[in-house]
């Protein structure tokens, strides 16, 4: 995809009813605030994905912290 692709999807009646009213009150269009809903999204889930990854190739390097005198 190019920067001018489009993506075409269909929403639920309800979440686009929201989402109206939410580019609304803000003041922005709603593309604008569909591209930043879907660029949070990536960001957390590539940071989720990454945490899982380092984690994983690291299982053998974990350490662990135990409670004394209790």
């Amino acid at each position: 995809m190019t920067k001018d692709d489009t993506l075409s999807t269909l929403l639920p009646p309800g979440l686009l009813a929201r989402l109206m009213a939410l580019a609304a009150r803000s003041g922005r269009p709603p593309e604008d605030c569909l591209v930043q809903a879907v660029s949070e999204y990536c960001d957390t889930w590539e940071d989720y994905h990454r945490m899982v990854d380092h984690l994983v190739l690291n299982e053998d390097e974990r350490r662990t912290l135990r409670v004394v005198n209790e």
